[in-house]
């Protein structure tokens, strides 16, 4: 629980994460990432083999995606949190595999 927040105002960026970032909202809080201009790089994933193409994919969650916890085996749920990425301006370049950019998961909201 709790705000996460990157802002930045200007660069050519590179924003590398291996996994779980770059505006990610867990349960009870929010991720947030915002740059305003420039040709930025956002990389994520690369560490942990996703169980449905584990050759060739691996888990990103990030870039602007809300996540909760969905209720099996006996666990009890909880509704995800807020993830956003907002980059304002510039010729961008987007890597993620599943869960990434703007996508949500069991009640969380992100964009």
């Amino acid at each position: 629980m709790g705000i996460g927040m990157i802002i930045n105002g200007d660069g050519d960026d590179r924003y590398l994460c291996s996994y779980e970032g770059q505006a990610l909202g867990l349960f009870g809080g929010a991720g947030v990432l915002i740059d305003s201009r420039g040709n930025d790089f956002y990389q994520l994933g690369g560490a942990v083999p996703d169980f449905r193409e584990p050759l060739r994919s691996t888990v990103s969650l990030g870039q602007g995606f809300g996540d909760g916890i969905r209720p099996q085996n006996g666990k009890t749920g909880v509704p995800g949190g807020i993830g956003i990425l907002l980059d304002e301006a510039g010729d961008d370049t987007y890597i993620a595999d599943y869960f990434a950019q703007g996508s949500s998961y069991y009640y969380g909201w992100a964009f």
